[in-house]
């Protein structure tokens, strides 16, 4: 057997183990609120995106990162440079 067959074999076990070992978690399960509003939803929340954009006559790729902050009275504040 080829060694690119053995890697495929062995990274395949490893997903595939790895996805029997995680387990989903619920706020409710840690005596936290059992539906989402804006006084749920606090923290700092980053994202990151890539796509294209066209440009006459072509495409030219785009990245965009930012985050968001958000606060338990309902407001937020988002920062993107």
């Amino acid at each position: 057997m080829k060694r690119s067959g053995i890697w495929a074999i062995g990274i395949a076990t490893f997903v595939s183990a790895g996805s029997l070992a995680v387990e989903q978690a619920y706020s409710s399960d840690q005596g936290g609120p059992t539906s989402c509003s804006n006084a749920t939803l606090k923290g700092i929340y980053m994202f990151a995106n890539s796509g294209f954009q066209s440009v006459s006559p072509s495409l030219v790729p785009l990245g965009v990162t930012g985050k968001d902050v958000f606060m338990e009275t309902g407001s937020s504040t988002a920062w993107r440079p």
